[in-house]
């Protein structure tokens, strides 16, 4: 069980749309699977640059990982806290179907946002580990994945060099190979059999690539501290809250 304090804003030119919309919002919140609403506090409507913002605080009860971070992403809060627990352990396929579930609904986002990240490629790419290398990450408490993603570049190498430099800081790369996309257009598969830091780096992997395949190979149990948990939240809301600003100045 997860338990978090959030913040959600509603804004519009009416005061009492604002407030309706706010509480549609929470009623909808209050009907999802697997979630609980502790507690909730409106505060008036205030005129804010010309719009009327509502904000209420929720303290919300989360059965399980997947829903918390599917209502990050869903409800777009401006601020998560997480109250408990202090860390918790999640099996490696409760963690797949949660990361499953925020893939497939980011891919739907990032297609009407018309998103596409590009790698920075800020650091230089290594690929290749020696055994004791491996064994020092896993003891570290490193997950042993698998991602392939669809990456763009001149070439399939360029594209391969570009996402290994990119999540160089996340995770220690051991193997890596590239395919032609069946997309074209200069796009490429990338497949890498990684060794990322924790929970919290390979969701941000794949916030950045939604990738087309994730598999966690080891270790069975996957531990996640408070902090990850609540870092984990706030990149899902922030990303949302930076996509309906992106779709409002579309309009």
């Amino acid at each position: 069980m997860i338990v978090a304090e959030l913040m959600i804003e509603a804004q519009s030119n009416s005061a009492a749309v604002a407030r309706d919309e706010l509480r549609k919002l929470v009623q909808r919140l209050r009907a999802e699977r697997g979630v609980r609403l502790r507690r909730e506090d409106f505060a008036e409507p205030e005129l804010q640059e010309g719009l009327y913002s509502c904000i209420v605080e929720l303290e919300v009860e989360f059965e399980s990982l997947k829903e918390y971070l599917m209502c990050s992403l869903r409800y777009a809060p401006s601020a998560v806290y997480l109250r408990a627990p202090e860390g918790m352990k999640v099996s490696a396929k409760e963690l797949l179907e949660a990361l499953g579930l925020v893939i497939k609904n980011l891919r739907a986002l990032y297609t009407t946002c018309n998103l596409r990240f590009n790698p920075s490629q800020e650091y230089e790419p290594q690929v290749g580990l020696e055994d004791y290398e491996i064994d020092e990450l896993l003891e570290e408490g490193a997950i042993h994945a698998k991602i392939v993603a669809e990456v763009a570049g001149r070439s399939g190498e360029e594209a391969l060099k570009a996402l290994v430099g990119d999540i160089a800081e996340e995770a220690a790369v051991s193997r890596a190979k590239w395919e032609p996309s069946p997309e074209g257009r200069g796009r490429y598969l990338v497949g890498v059999d990684a060794y990322v830091n924790d929970a919290c780096s390979l969701l941000s992997i794949c916030i950045r690539y939604v990738p087309l395949m994730v598999q966690i190979l080891e270790p069975e149990v996957i531990k996640i501290s408070m902090g990850e948990l609540q870092d984990m939240g706030v990149e899902l809301a922030g990303l949302a809250l930076d996509s309906a600003h992106m779709l409002l100045s579309q309009d």
